[in-house]
């Protein structure tokens, strides 16, 4: 397996079909979880280290670069670097914070809703970043100066929301109605998908936002993945899952990873739902986030190890081919 966005040819031939322990970052133990996230060239980390603040790490070279500061009201719910690299920006309560990458400079600040918290925000493609609250506030902004694109506001209590990569739809999922709402960017809504089972997160849109992925009925004999055609409603592909709670999906859609509460770790083809990797993470005692380089070429993981070993994050990848199985 050269990088886990190949084919299962690849995951069955390279390291024994494993995936290896590529790095560790010692961090600060929080059981209510670390967020994190892969720059664009894969090889540097960010993280908020559960706390107020946001590191750079070169992962391969075991460095840390600067913190960001500048924090007022929680730790970030979300993190992101800026395509080109330039740019971190996290969210703040109901505030938004940009950060030169390269001097860690305050550059920008921007405000979503005085009174809300965001709940979903990034970068998707080279010029838009989307935020969306609680409360259904949503708004998008040019990357690059921050003028504003599009601003508005869907009444309800939003459990989640996400811009489409395609960048001209928005699905936000709304508890009391019991359905995803399918919004262009004036916010009209253009579509709907009702929820059927007894709860639902959504967790990502496709590419071309024909596809909607949703993690159902947790804690339930039912609990998996389930995969809804937009257009339909209907699903094109149902996982039985029971037990894994964090989720990672490829840039491009033909990958998903998914660990359960033993630290049993997944990773299934996509649209056709074959397991390709079957792994558990040793010397791991709980493990409390994940998510996918952009490449798809390493895994990050944020675990809890043994008694007064504190909290990590782990970078799971393939074998270097060099070097052979251990």
């Amino acid at each position: 397996m050269v990088g886990l966005h190949r084919r299962e040819h690849q995951v069955a031939t390279v390291g024994g079909g494993k995936l290896h322990l590529q790095a560790e970052i010692p961090i600060v133990r929080s059981d209510f979880g670390v967020r994190f996230a892969f720059a664009p060239n894969d090889d540097v980390l960010l993280h908020s280290g559960a706390v107020m603040q946001i590191q750079r790490v070169d992962w391969e070279d075991s460095q840390s670069f600067d913190v960001f500061t500048g924090f007022e009201n929680f730790p970030p719910i979300t993190i992101s670097l800026s395509p080109d690299g330039s740019s971190i920006v996290a969210d703040d309560g109901p505030l938004i914070r940009e950060w030169d990458s390269h001097s860690g400079a305050p550059v920008e600040q921007l405000q979503l809703s005085p009174i809300s918290t965001i709940i979903d925000a990034g970068f998707q493609g080279e010029d838009v970043y989307f935020a969306v609250d609680f409360h259904g506030n949503v708004a998008l902004w040019d990357s690059h100066g921050w003028g504003e694109i599009s601003r508005f506001s869907s009444p309800g209590r939003i459990d989640s929301g996400l811009l489409f990569p395609s960048g001209d739809a928005v699905a936000l999922q709304d508890r009391d109605r019991s359905e995803i709402l399918i919004l262009d960017l004036d916010g009209q809504t253009i579509g709907s998908i009702p929820l059927r089972d007894q709860f639902a997160d959504m967790l990502f849109g496709s590419p071309a936002a024909d596809r909607i992925m949703l993690h159902v009925n947790r804690g339930l004999p039912s609990e998996g993945i389930k995969i809804l055609s937009v257009e339909t409603g209907e699903p094109e592909l149902e996982l039985p899952l029971l037990n894994y709670r964090y989720f990672a999906i490829s840039n491009g859609w033909d990958l998903l990873a998914a660990m359960d509460v033993f630290n049993r770790l997944r990773i299934y083809s996509l649209p056709d739902g074959d397991l390709l990797l079957d792994q558990e993470l040793e010397g791991v005692v709980r493990t409390l986030g994940l998510t996918m380089s952009p490449s798809g070429s390493q895994l990050a993981a944020y675990v809890l190890k043994g008694p007064g070993e504190g909290g990590a994050i782990q970078i799971w990848g393939p074998a270097d081919p060099q070097a052979g199985s251990p």
